[in-house]
């Protein structure tokens, strides 16, 4: 919720700016080129920040440059903070797309071809959409075998807000587009949604569809097992074929089924997604741009500080690596220190985006701490910082000029169940519940990991149901908080989850990227439990209940 803002300051031919960030680095590499310096000329330093899914990655940069020029021309401090308005009405989006199907079954309705074309708007400025569109494409095919396949995109350039990072940076836009396809496959061929995605969900050592391999183990028929048991899934669909309710299964409470202001009992359904993310940098992102660095400074009676530009917003690192490193060390947390990231103390561990931060930089503060232990225990006192550079896995292959071969050093993977009522009348939706499955190697702190979820599927609950944003002319007209909905806490329904124990051979104590992950698939499991109840394709989202309206009287008239 917090809003964009920047202070700059500029003393001895020097400016600092501080404000609120994902990727310090990012706005010091734009200042350098903004104004030509040398880089000992710039120092970025990041305040305590409330909030950013990506809203914060690239954008600071352009009004830590407004801040900064200001600050040197008028040789004073600069503050810059956008209220409200101006932050919705001006700040990056995330990207609308459209995305096209045509696929080919066999006779034994296998997939055997299909062909994919992503359409994405980048609005008035280029930005990041040309890797938002990589990770769409990348995702295109979802978890799924496909022999034979051909995928085309493109980010297109209009008259609206430049569109930027959120959350999950062109996947949730992908799997929506695939899961719902799968979904209207299976429905064609007269098969169970969640049997015909399970048919032809991934295993190890399949192809990846940029001709790269799933090098680890995919749990995802281990993982649909226990979402069917969590859910209760098969009772639940076969209760509502023979047209009877579920309500002992069903919360109670304030959550408890409803019959509507006009006395019609709502229509139930049950939807399901399959779904992953690619930790990390895409292709070979982090071996030849990141180039991450991480540093471990000792400190007297044991402990040690942490010297990264990854960054505290909410998502829980300072807890996470300082717990990484106190293991590793044998020292308590409290002997860890980790401060806001500040470019004059710190190397460039890379931006904290792409859910990396625990896999990458929390793999390399971990064989930093292994050192500065062996260190000690050789009895060695010595100052001098620990410092540890990223290295690509063995086995993972990538030309980014042919975009083939191992888009990402691993995968985390999910599945989602959601149960819907919808208002027969109204078309109004409500959520009875959510369940998922995921796996994300190991995690280092449970009680993170359950935060991350319930978050993230609050949000794309909302992204699936709510948040509805229109343009006119090129302006956003939902640029209040007023006219712009999103969940509030009555919106929750009751979540239930489990983690599947996969822990991944590179990732600190098997940890792998779990930040993103969880946001992907509820807007297409709501969407095909709106499709179960009502009987009705569901080809867009957010599904709200105009457009419910307007596509049943389409199919069935007024």
């Amino acid at each position: 919720m917090e809003p964009q803002g920047m202070v700059a300051f500029y003393q001895d031919g020097r400016v600092a700016v501080y404000g609120s960030m994902q990727c310090p680095y990012y706005v010091k590499n734009a200042l350098v080129q903004g104004f030509g310096w040398d880089e000992g000329r710039i120092r970025v330093v990041q305040t305590t920040t409330g909030g950013a899914f990506g809203g914060k990655e690239e954008y600071p940069s352009l009004i830590a440059g407004h801040a900064a020029f200001a600050a040197v021309k008028c040789g004073k401090p600069v503050q810059l903070l956008l209220d409200r308005q101006e932050d919705m009405a001006s700040t990056t989006k995330r990207h609308p797309a459209v995305v096209r199907f045509r696929t080919a079954l066999d006779r034994q309705a296998r997939i055997a071809a299909m062909q994919v074309d992503i359409t994405l708007d980048g609005g008035a400025y280029a930005g990041l959409s040309d890797v938002v569109l990589q990770r769409a494409l990348f995702a295109a095919t979802g978890v799924y075998r496909v022999p034979l396949a051909r995928i085309s995109g493109r980010a297109c350039a209009t008259s609206s807000v430049p569109t930027g990072a959120f959350r999950g940076f062109g996947g949730p836009q992908a799997f929506f587009a695939v899961e719902m396809h799968m979904h209207h496959l299976a429905l064609a061929v007269g098969e169970d949604p969640l049997d015909f995605k399970r048919r032809h969900a991934v295993k190890r050592g399949d192809a990846t569809v940029t001709g790269g391999v799933y090098h680890q183990d995919v749990k995802l028929a281990e993982m649909v097992e226990t979402l069917e048991a969590l859910s209760a899934y098969r009772r639940k669909k076969r209760r509502a074929a023979r047209g009877e309710r579920d309500d002992a299964a069903a919360p109670q409470g304030r959550d408890a089924p409803n019959t509507g202001a006009h006395g019609a009992a709502p229509l139930r359904g049950m939807g399901v997604s399959l779904f992953f993310h690619g930790a990390g940098f895409t292709g070979s992102g982090e071996k030849h741009k990141i180039k991450a660095r991480v540093e471990l400074l000792p400190l007297p009676e044991g402990g040690a500080e942490i010297l990264v530009s990854s960054v505290e917003m909410g998502q829980g690192s300072q807890t996470t690596l300082r717990k990484i490193v106190a293991e590793t060390l044998g020292v308590p947390m409290e002997a860890v220190v980790y401060r806001n990231p500040d470019t004059d103390r710190v190397p460039d561990s890379g931006p904290t985006v792409a859910s990396r931060t625990v896999m990458i930089v929390g793999r390399l503060l971990m064989e930093a701490a292994r050192e500065l232990r062996a260190r000690r225990e050789a009895g060695e006192a010595d100052s001098r910082p620990v410092s540890r550079s990223y290295r690509q896995p063995d086995g993972i292959e990538w030309d980014q000029e042919s975009f083939r071969g191992d888009a990402y050093p691993t995968y985390s993977w999910g599945a989602n169940a959601v149960e819907v009522e919808v208002d027969p009348l109204t078309y109004e939706i409500r959520v009875c519940g959510v369940w998922g499955v995921y796996d994300i190697g190991r995690a280092i702190d449970e009680r993170i990991i359950q935060g991350q979820i319930e978050g993230a599927v609050a949000q794309g609950l909302g992204y699936g149901s709510l948040e509805h944003m229109a343009l006119r002319d090129g302006r956003i007209l939902q640029d209040t908080v007023t006219d712009y909905i999103i969940p509030t806490s009555l919106d929750v329904p009751p979540m239930e989850y489990r983690l599947v124990d996969n822990p991944y051979a590179e990732g600190p104590y098997g940890a792998k990227g779990a930040g993103e992950l969880p946001l992907v698939g509820p807007a297409p499991a709501l969407a095909a439990a709106v499709q179960d109840a009502l009987g009705l394709p569901i080809r867009r989202i957010p599904v709200t209940p105009e457009d419910l309206t307007a596509g049943a009287e389409a199919a069935h008239g007024r």
